[in-house]
C-alpha cells in the first residue's frame, strides 16, 4: 500500500495487511533496493516479503529495528532467511535475539511456532547517517519505551523531504507507545523532545495512523503532555496498542490464515 513517493505499509495488524499482532512494517523504495522498517511478530512473516513483491518494490537490501519488542522483531530470522537482507539496529537487540527470543510472549503461550536464534548484521548509533541512493536515514537514538529504541529519519534527497519512523517511541495520532514496570520516563521524555526539535510533519509510527501532514503536532503535543502531571500521561486502563484487543481471543494466534 504507497503512502508517499517512497514509503509503503507492507505490514500491520491494525490496517489487515499483515498478521493481526503485527505492527506497522514500512518499506521505503531505495531505487535499486528496498529497506523494511521492522520485522512484525513472526507469524505468516511471508506475508511481508509478499507484499513488498506485489507492491513491485525492488529487492529488500536491509531491514532497521526500531526496537527489540516481539511484535517489531520476532520475524527477522524468517525475513533474512526469505529475503537474504542485512538486518541493523541498536545493539542490545542483539541479547533478545541470540537469548530469550520472546519465550513469555502473548504469542508464545498462545501456540505460536518457535523462531530461530538470529543477530544484527550491523549496529546503529546515534547521528549515523545510512547513504542509501536516492534516500538517507539518520539514526536517533531515543530510549525510555525501550533502552534499546531507535528513530529514523528518512531524507528523499531530490524533494528535500523529510520523515520520521518512530516505532513505539511516538505512536499515531499522539499516543505514547505501551507503558510497563520497564518503561523509563525521564529518558522517553527527553527522546521525546529530541524528536519534536526535529519538526518534521510526516510521520510513520509503530502502531495507530501513520500522518502524511500535521505529524509535527502530535509529536509537540506528546512532548507538553510528558512535562505534565503523571495523571495526564497515563488516563486509564484504555488500549494503547491496536493489537490489544487479540489478547482477548487466543484464536487469532493459534489459528490464523491468511487468505
Amino acid at each position: 500500500m504507497r503512502l508517499d513517493r517512497r514509503v509503503y505499509l507492507v505490514g500491520g495488524g491494525a490496517f489487515g495487511v499483515s498478521h493481526f499482532s503485527d505492527s506497522n512494517i514500512f518499506a521505503v523504495d531505495c531505487g535499486r533496493s528496498s529497506v523494511l522498517i521492522d520485522a512484525g511478530c513472526g507469524i505468516a512473516t511471508e506475508v511481508l516479503a509478499e507484499n513488498v513483491e506485489a507492491d513491485g518494490l525492488p529487492p529488500i537490501s536491509h531491514i532497521l529495528l526500531t526496537h527489540s519488542h516481539w511484535d517489531h522483531a520476532r520475524g527477522l530470522a524468517t525475513l533474512k532467511k526469505l529475503t537474504g537482507a542485512r538486518a541493523a539496529g541498536h545493539r542490545a537487540v542483539d541479547s533478545e535475539l541470540q537469548t530469550t527470543m520472546w519465550s513469555e510472549t502473548y504469542a508464545a503461550r498462545n501456540g505460536a511456532e518457535p523462531v530461530e536464534p538470529t543477530s544484527l548484521d550491523m549496529y546503529l548509533e546515534d547521528g549515523e547517517v545510512l547513504d542509501l541512493g536516492p534516500v538517507s536515514v539518520t539514526i536517533v537514538n531515543t530510549p525510555g519505551h525501550t533502552g534499546d529504541s531507535l528513530c529514523f529519519v528518512l531524507e528523499d534527497k531530490e524533494r528535500g523531504t523529510r520523515a520520521v519512523f518512530t516505532g513505539d517511541t511516538v505512536l499515531g495520532e499522539a499516543n505514547l507507545g505501551l507503558c510497563s514496570a520497564d518503561t523509563d520516563f525521564k529518558e522517553l521524555r527527553h527522546s521525546i523532545h529530541r524528536l519534536a526539535e526535529l519538526g518534521i510533519d510526516t510521520l510513520f509510527p509503530g502502531h495507530h495512523a501513520f500522518a502524511l501532514r500535521g505529524g509535527r503536532m502530535q509529536v509537540a503535543m506528546l512532548d507538553e503532555l510528558m512535562h505534565s502531571h503523571w495523571s495526564g500521561v497515563v488516563p486509564g486502563p484504555t488500549p494503547l496498542l491496536p493489537t490489544w484487543w487479540v489478547q482477548r481471543d487466543p484464536r487469532q494466534i493459534k489459528g490464523w490464515v491468511f487468505d
